[in-house]
């Protein structure tokens, strides 16, 4: 009976030792995730800061090429009456405009990559919500 019972104890230990062997590699592995989740969000952050940079750039120059090309354009209209170059020169000076707009709306959609929302998201809850019901990450719609 005694050997029974050294048995089935030596057999739940085993098994005890199993599953918290188990539980030690998963909350292991869950921490590599998380860090490799953390380091491929820094890149995204860092890559999005530099595009965020060169587009803010470009887009100042555009709206200065802009802004030169539609205030001579009328500084010319007032000088002469013939409309020779000043409406090419108003349709670039569109087009800068409209180079400035996108850039500025590809600056904002960047923006969005420095708040780590996918890794705040996974360390704060599963659902990504917050405790008070509020969803962490800003709706983009």
């Amino acid at each position: 009976m005694e050997t029974a019972s050294a048995a089935e104890n030596a057999t739940a230990t085993s098994e005890t030792r199993q599953l918290g062997e188990a539980l030690v590699r998963a909350g292991a592995q869950r921490a590599r995730d998380i860090v490799e989740l953390a380091a491929a969000e820094a890149r995204l952050a860092a890559l999005s800061g530099l595009a965020m940079l060169l587009s803010v750039m470009i887009a100042a120059a555009a709206l200065v090429v802009a802004w030169v090309l539609l205030v001579a354009c009328a500084l010319f209209l007032f000088a002469q009456s013939s409309l020779g170059w000043p409406i090419p020169a108003l349709l670039i000076a569109g087009g800068h405009a409209a180079l400035a707009y996108y850039l500025w709306q590809a600056t904002v959609r960047l923006s969005w990559n420095l708040t780590w929302p996918e890794l705040r998201a996974t360390l704060v809850t599963k659902a990504g919500v917050a405790n008070d019901g509020r969803p962490l990450v800003a709706s983009r719609s």
